[in-house]
């Protein structure tokens, strides 16, 4: 062996001996490869070069070390190694040819050699793509594209879908979790709606769809994992995939970054401390985003403001052992403020305001045992999280008839009042969402000549609070006259507790110069906390899930190196209710019986009758999704091809379901009151009346959602083009998205007959389906020049074929029930009464049929370029730069498209 004699170089001391061995993906030995070890804390590097077997040899001091194995036209390979233990360590280290790997700057997301389909992406491919949210990152995804952002409106994430704008299918959504330096973002909790109907906040709630992304700041991000297979059962309360996140840790560099673009500005600064002896690192970061969705428009606008401190310290112990400790504190601040111009309605007020403030405190411990016994380390991650989300709501209100106001907290008969002729609406809506989460993971290891096991056993457990004051408002003056709510505290609502139990071995297996990896295990999820009442109270769900892979031996083509793996997962994926579905608010309806209106105030009297009806579906179960996949990979000399077939089937998604029932009340006949003998309002007794029913539609939480997804995703990577610095990356996705419900649909026509409501109810096997289908692909071509210091890449966005069906309604129901409210069956002589035929809907069939939309392409082009010893970086971007969408034709009718290109550029320091 021989070392490297120069001033940067540690002299191996005397201590542990490590022992590398180099070979290439064939076996072959390397001889003369750079072996470089860093001490960690110390920041004392050893080295040396690997004899004609390929292996080198180190005698050092106790500790971790950072190893870096380099050798001329193969990719280098990083990993930490450990001297520990009395006995010598050995690790065989496996290169990949790849031409001009060192220099070499990934710009997109690559995809997992893993045994589940997942894309990483990190910071160099963050800085080339210049986004302004999370969001932005699902264009690397197989099958994403680029497109104009879309701030003024939450952004939530839709994997291997094709989504429509439904709420009944917001589970996909909903079920994602993220999870941000090991915790995850919780939302469970977010109660946040304004009752009745309102269009200037139709766009702008989120409840019950999963999480935010404009929420989550890209510039604090070292690295991105997200999993659209199976993941470890580590990880739960999902059904779609994960988003694994991971901040960055250390550095002693100054970071800044200015962005503008058409519609937003951002600004962000960031600082990194690192002390090395005293393996002490310290972060700081904070940005804000000014977004507005038109910036013509003053009056509407969405900001965010971020800021976080992390904090990590590592210690190691006298028996053998290493611990870490590490502590977040994060705060997000969301304000979305609009305002309808008062010109443009009479002068009067129409306000909607709303703003988000989230603190969050998590720490993390790590104890790494040095040993190579059974036991190898113990991980917990612990974190509370309190948000004040607050929306405020004031708009000018004005009937033009005599109107009631509802003031009644109690079913029964009672007098109400009349609304004002015009009046200010003041509705104050605050929630104040609690969480805490705590897991535990303990690993274990097991090792023989040719097999290595790792094994984990955890627990986890998170509790939702909301310790709100909810919907606050003055009942007398509402923001809604037709609204079937009332106040409601969120503080009086039960905290939800879930509790995950998880086991899971992961084992590699070398078989001659193939190699089998294996990972199975199990998670059993319950929730705690709820009443008899409730089917989920003492429910356990289990969710067994494995992933294999199996690597063939590389092989020899000529001058060329194949590598060749197969692979695939399977497995369930639980999502338990939220609290606003496991607590809806009661309903209540109140029905007129007598409206008495005199000139004088005095003899004034309106009388209702009120129900409250509790909406809560007590036999709601959790949303699960069965998950199965096939995968295969190639790699040619640093071109790499990695192609995924899914199919995904979740049945029991959440979905809103109407219910129907008839109720009664009086109507008061007041025409033998004498106005001029009364002295004060009239009196009901005595007042003749007769009975009338009305129905009503309450609306319930159910499973009866099912989105069924399958396709295939693809991507090729191409080794860098010397010459031309230049690589080709090609990735799209075929998605078939199948959307169904299989709860009857209840649905009264509302009709008036003879000046009474038709109250009869049809009951219809289907509301119909709906299938949507896309065939996706990204050309891009990216260029780095590294004398330059410049880099640029052009993308070719082709969607090569979309169609969408909507399905077939039914129009004649099987059964009905009227004011006995029994339900009977429908029949021919049920479709002849002149009542009931109205129970039979019509459509239009052409609106039932397979729609295509033919070929378009658009085009985004990025560029960076390094200046001042790459101390500053700009870049520039333009999305949809050209465009080719031609029109198309559709029952005689041309359908025109365009796409307006979207530009902006950024500045960053790092200093």
């Amino acid at each position: 062996m021989a070392l490297l004699a120069s001033p940067a170089y540690g002299q191996p001391a005397a201590g542990i001996e490590i022992e590398f061995e180099v070979t290439d993906t064939l076996s072959e030995p390397l001889a003369y490869a750079t072996v470089e070890l860093k001490a960690r804390g110390s920041g004392k590097i050893h080295a040396a070069t690997t004899d004609f077997t390929g292996k080198c040899t180190f005698a050092l001091p106790a500790g971790l070390y950072d190893a870096s194995i380099a050798y001329v036209g193969y990719e280098t390979r990083h990993m930490t190694v450990e001297s520990a233990g009395e006995g010598p360590s050995h690790y065989e280290v496996r290169l990949r040819a790849f031409a001009f790997a060192i220099r070499d700057v990934v710009v997109t997301a690559s995809e997992s050699k893993g045994g589940t389909s997942s894309s990483t992406i990190d910071r160099k491919a963050m800085e080339h793509i210049q986004p302004s949210s999370f969001a932005d990152l699902l264009a690397l995804l197989p099958g994403g594209s680029s497109s104009s952002p879309q701030l003024s409106e939450p952004n939530t994430i839709r994997l291997r879908e094709i989504g429509v704008s439904d709420d009944d299918y917001a589970t996909s959504s909903l079920g994602t979790s993220f999870v941000i330096d090991g915790v995850p973002v919780r939302n469970d909790a977010n109660m946040q709606y304004v009752p009745g109907i309102d269009q200037l906040l139709e766009r702008k709630t989120f409840i019950n769809k999963g999480v935010d992304m404009r929420s989550i700041s890209t510039d604090e991000i070292r690295h991105v994992e997200i999993v659209r297979g199976i993941p470890s059962v580590e990880y739960g309360d999902l059904t779609s995939g994960l988003v694994k996140i991971e901040r960055k840790r250390g550095g002693n560099a100054l970071a800044a970054r200015f962005k503008a673009d058409m519609d937003s500005k951002l600004f962000y600064l960031g600082k990194g401390f690192e002390i090395p002896d005293r393996r002490l690192t310290v972060n700081l970061g904070a940005d804000l985003l000014d977004s507005k969705a038109d910036p013509r428009n003053k009056l509407e606008n969405y900001k965010r403001l971020t800021g976080s401190l992390r904090v990590h310290k590592t210690w190691d112990g006298s028996s053998g052992h290493t611990i870490a400790l590490g502590t977040n504190l994060d705060y997000t601040g969301s304000f979305d403020n609009r305002k309808v111009d008062p010109e443009s309605n009479n002068g009067n007020l129409d306000e909607f305001k709303s703003e988000y403030n989230r603190f969050a405190l998590s720490a993390d411990f790590d104890y790494v045992s040095k040993d190579d016994g059974f036991f190898r380390a113990l991980e917990v991650v612990a974190s509370v999280d309190y948000s004040r989300d607050r929306i405020e709501r004031r708009k000018f209100c004005q009937v033009t008839r005599p109107t009631a106001v509802p003031n009644s907290l109690s079913p029964g008969e009672h007098d109400a009042q009349f609304l004002e002729p015009s009046y200010i609406a003041d509705l104050t809506v605050d929630g104040q969402p609690l969480n805490a989460y705590a897991k535990a993971v303990a690993k274990f290891g097991i090792e023989s000549a040719t097999t290595s096991s790792t094994i984990i056993a955890g627990a986890d457990w998170s509790l939702d609070k909301n310790l709100g004051r909810g919907q606050v408002y003055d009942m007398l003056r509402p923001l809604s006259s037709d609204a079937s709510t009332r106040p409601r505290a969120y503080s009086d609502i039960p905290a939800q507790h879930d509790l995950g139990l998880f086991v899971e071995d992961d084992t590699s297996v070398k078989l001659g110069r193939s190699r089998l990896d294996v990972m199975a295990g199990v998670r059993v999820t319950t929730m705690l906390n709820l009443s008899e009442a409730y089917a989920l109270r003492g429910r356990f769900y289990f969710d067994p899930r494995a992933n294999v892979r199996f690597s063939f031996p590389a092989a020899k083509l000529g001058r060329r190196t194949l590598e060749t793996a197969v692979s695939g997962g399977v497995g369930w994926h639980t999502k338990t209710p939220t609290m606003s579905q496991l607590y809806p608010a009661p309903l209540y309806y109140d029905f007129q019986q007598l409206n008495y209106y005199h000139s004088d105030p005095a003899f004034r009297r309106i009388n209702m009758v009120t129900y409250v009806v509790d909406p809560t579906n007590y036999s709601l179960g959790a949303a699960r999704n069965f998950k199965w996949e096939v995968r295969g990979d190639i790699t040619l000399d640093g071109n790499r091809l990695s192609f995924t077939y899914f199919e995904e089937d979740m049945e029991s998604g959440f979905r809103t379901a109407n219910r129907y029932a008839s109720y009664t009340r009086k109507q008061y006949d007041y025409s033998g009151v004498d106005d001029t003998q009364l002295t004060g309002p009239p009196s009901l007794d005595g007042m003749p009346y007769t009975i009338d029913t009305l129905v009503r539609a309450s609306a319930t939480v159910t499973n009866g959602s099912r989105t069924r997804k399958r396709g295939v995703e693809f991507t090729f990577s191409s080794q860098r083009i010397e010459s031309l610095r230049t690589r080709l990356t090609i990735t799209g996705a075929w998605f078939r998205t199948e959307y169904d419900n299989s709860d009857p649909v209840y649905y009264n026509p509302e009709t008036v007959i003879n000046g009474k409501s038709l109250v009869y109810t049809g009951i219809y096997a289907s509301d119909g389906n709906y299938i949507r289908e896309m065939w996706h692909t990204n050309f891009m071509i990216d260029t780095d020049i590294p004398r330059l210091g410049l880099g640029f890449s052009f993308t070719f966005q082709c969607r090569w074929h979309y169609r969408q069906y909507n399905g077939f309604k039914s129009s004649r129901p099987f059964a009905y029930f009227g004011p006995d409210g029994a339900v009977h069956a429908y029949t021919d002589e049920s479709a002849a009464d002149p009542l009931l035929k109205w129970l039979i809907r019509s459509y239009n069939e052409a609106a039932y049929r397979w729609e295509n939309v033919p070929f378009y392409m658009t085009t985004n082009l990025k560029v960076t370029k390094k200046l001042f010893r790459e101390k500053v970086m700009a870049a520039m971007f333009v999305t949809q730069m050209f465009n080719y969408m031609p029109n198309y034709v559709v029952d005689g009718v041309r359908v025109r498209r365009h796409a307006s290109p979207y530009f902006g550029m950024e500045v960053n320091f790092r200093l």
